[in-house]
């Protein structure tokens, strides 16, 4: 891709140089906190998975993985206290499909954790007997 006259000689310019180095810096800041994420969450009884390109948050789904799964807004309160993250004030919850619901923990200056934490089902609620 080319840019136009006027515009070619700023593509050194510290502006677009920033650009490039938060392109490459954010998914690396990102996988450092998914690592502690994790580690909180499997103590809760949650598995973690990424999705998304990690360009301006992190797309975090948790799913309750064991028996003992603590409640969802259990998690989210050990996991804004595990990576350092804040709720804004009367900041909503979000309900989406099949139960998920999603909240948005702020990192400062711009970078966040959107997380969507699936519902604990139980066999029994779903019809599925032990076999």
């Amino acid at each position: 891709m080319t840019l136009p006259d006027e515009i070619e000689h700023k593509k050194d310019h510290p502006s677009r140089l920033m650009d490039e180095q938060q392109k490459y810096f954010l998914p690396v800041a990102f996988a450092m906190i998914y690592m502690r994420l994790a580690e909180v969450a499997k103590e809760c009884g949650y598995a973690l998975a990424l999705h998304g390109s990690m360009r301006r948050d992190l797309d975090v789904v948790a799913i309750p993985w064991t028996e003992d799964a603590v409640e969802a807004e259990e998690l989210v309160r050990r996991l804004l206290a595990g990576s350092s993250a804040c709720l804004r004030p009367n900041s909503a919850i979000v309900s989406k499909p099949h139960g998920r619901r999603c909240w948005m923990l702020h990192l400062g200056g711009g970078p966040y954790i959107d997380l969507s934490v699936m519902p604990r089902v139980t066999q029994e609620q779903l019809g599925i007997s032990d076999v």
